[in-house]
């Protein structure tokens, strides 16, 4: 259940639905990153080409998971900002 709490919080009350297209957590897919299943799932969610997929995180393991499947992944450590991580990858979301 925290999950889902922690889920609402972050999408709700901090609002990041007004800066995001979608949030994707384990306990709503019914997998967890780094597992490959967790990336497809998100995949068959969205709908979107993987070209148009930006993925962040603050483990170097589930980046390196996203990578592996396809996507454009940056590390998150509050050093850089969304921008210039997407810059830094050469991420254009087409």
């Amino acid at each position: 259940m925290q999950e889902h709490e922690r889920a609402a919080y972050l999408w709700d009350r901090l609002d990041l639905r007004s800066k995001f297209d979608g949030l994707h957590y384990a306990a709503a897919l019914g997998c967890s990153k780094p597992d490959r299943a967790f990336y497809r799932s998100v995949e068959a969610a969205v709908d979107l080409e993987l070209e148009a997929i930006f993925f962040i995180d603050d483990k170097v393991l589930n980046v390196a998971g996203a990578r592996d499947c396809g996507w454009t992944a940056a590390l998150w450590t509050g050093q850089r900002t969304l921008r210039e991580l997407m810059d830094q990858q050469r991420w254009t979301g087409s």
